[in-house]
């Protein structure tokens, strides 16, 4: 006898059987309601189970439409803004599923594939931080856009995350002075950190290894543009941002303090010349990568067509073709340069000179007819020559190539400190040398400008 018919029993329903056992009863209408009151009970159930693995849910069963998406695999979704979405897996998904969850969640997924173990401690992870899943405005993680924003109120040009084995620390360099260390609790500053990585897109299973990435933020009025480089240890972990505030009036060449006579100088020989090379030198912190984009900035705006050889890209411009070195997939400086050459480019830039290969390869593009703007490590504009021949570029090769030579340092102004709402600080001093020039060194400073130049490397 079947379960309906013992149920009906018990409201004084008799049903009579076959030979077979089966029950002739009319049990659809006994057995529909219990039938719905299961598939109500399991319906909670699952969302209840569905919730606890995925962080992305709602009242309305968010997750169970995920997961049906996504089958049977082990996943958790974050947010990295408004448009887009990370999702760590276990094991490779087809490239259906993803569109799929795209289309339902009106976002772009980017897919990271890690370890189970790994995937475990950021489930374990997300589920003691409680990491904002909603991420319905630009402020998802309040750590994160109190950071940034704390950073560009300050016009910090780095901002540094450090942990000890008791405490996190936070602080920013503002006008080349670091300020005084805020402490942060484990937990707060894991959270903090963490964040970061992920915006970053870093690989995930690998945070016991250098790494570096880049992502752009958005704050209230504008974006910020950070650069993220990350190391760790088993008793220290360091992560450090270069931020570059509002990109599109920073890498203007007017808004570097750049002498008049100079900056007009400097266009003019950026439009005549077709090859050789322009030099920008200094320490690190002089501001010489602020003056190369400056320089692509402008030549982009002449309808140039400009590639650039990074390590790594340091911002993004509009119009340009940026390439970074990625030796690990064989892309290095003499492989890059071959195929830029074959990309018919009127500017290659070189984001700095490093190591021998580097130097050989810039120069040996400027004597196949292009026109070079890269960056030199030199503490005097009297050093770079002989530092280019440590180097292995002959000097015969150096002089002959080379169109203008520019030092530049930055310097606390104590006349530029006193005034309010100024991005940056601090006063740049210039020292330049042009190859059609008699006088071996022409100086040149800033300090009468009401402008200033970003405190970057």
């Amino acid at each position: 006898m079947c379960i309906s018919c013992l149920l009906s029993r018990r409201q004084g329903c008799i049903a009579k059987t076959n030979k077979s056992g089966e029950c002739h009863a009319k049990k659809a209408i006994v057995v529909k309601p219990i039938i719905d009151a299961m598939r109500t009970t399991y319906t909670v159930l699952k969302t209840k189970m569905l919730g606890r693995i995925g962080p992305e849910t709602s009242s309305s069963g968010f997750s169970t439409a995920i997961q049906n998406i996504l089958k049977q695999s082990t996943w958790l979704l974050l947010p990295l803004n408004n448009a887009k979405s990370i999702l760590l897996v276990s094991q490779a998904l087809c490239k259906n599923r993803v569109q799929k969850l795209e289309a339902y969640l009106n976002k772009s997924i980017v897919v990271r594939i890690i370890s189970l173990n790994h995937l475990q401690q950021w489930m374990q992870w997300h589920r003691q931080h409680r990491l904002s899943a909603s991420n319905r405005t630009p402020s998802a993680n309040p750590s994160v856009h109190k950071i940034l924003c704390e950073a560009q109120e300050l016009s910090a040009s780095d901002c540094y995350i450090q942990w000890t084995e008791t405490c996190y620390k936070t602080f920013y360099r503002v006008r080349g002075i670091l300020t005084t260390p805020k402490e942060l609790s484990h937990i707060h500053g894991q959270q903090l950190l963490m964040s970061f990585l992920i915006l970053a897109h870093l690989n995930l299973d690998k945070t016991g290894q250098p790494q570096e990435g880049h992502f752009r933020y958005p704050l209230t009025e504008n974006s910020i543009f950070c650069r993220l480089s990350y190391i760790a240890s088993n008793t220290a972990q360091s992560l450090v941002l270069r931020l570059f505030h509002d990109t599109s009036t920073q890498f203007e060449l007017c808004s570097l303090g750049m002498p008049t006579s100079l900056a007009n100088d400097l266009k003019q020989t950026l439009k005549m010349h077709k090859s050789g090379m322009i030099l920008l030198t200094g320490p690190t912190g002089s501001g010489k990568t602020t003056t190369l984009y400056s320089l692509i900035h402008f030549l982009a705006h002449e309808r140039k067509k400009i590639i650039t050889l990074e390590d790594p890209i340091e911002a993004e411009i509009d119009g340009v073709v940026q390439t970074e070195i990625n030796e690990n997939v064989g892309y290095d400086f003499a492989t890059g340069l071959k195929a830029v050459l074959r990309q018919d480019p009127d500017v290659i830039v070189v984001g700095e000179i490093r190591d021998s290969t580097a130097a050989l390869h810039a120069f040996h593009a400027c004597l196949s007819g292009y026109l070079v703007i890269t960056t030199l490590h030199a503490k005097s504009l009297e050093e770079v020559p002989f530092r280019c021949t440590e180097l292995g570029v002959e000097i015969s090769t150096f002089d002959d190539n080379i169109l203008y030579t520019i030092h530049q340092v930055l310097k606390n102004s104590s006349l530029l400190s006193n005034r309010a709402n100024l991005a940056f600080q601090r006063q740049a001093v210039f020292n330049c040398k042009k190859s059609d020039l008699n006088d071996p060194c022409v100086s040149t400073n800033a300090s009468d400008s009401t402008e200033r130049l970003a405190s970057h490397a």
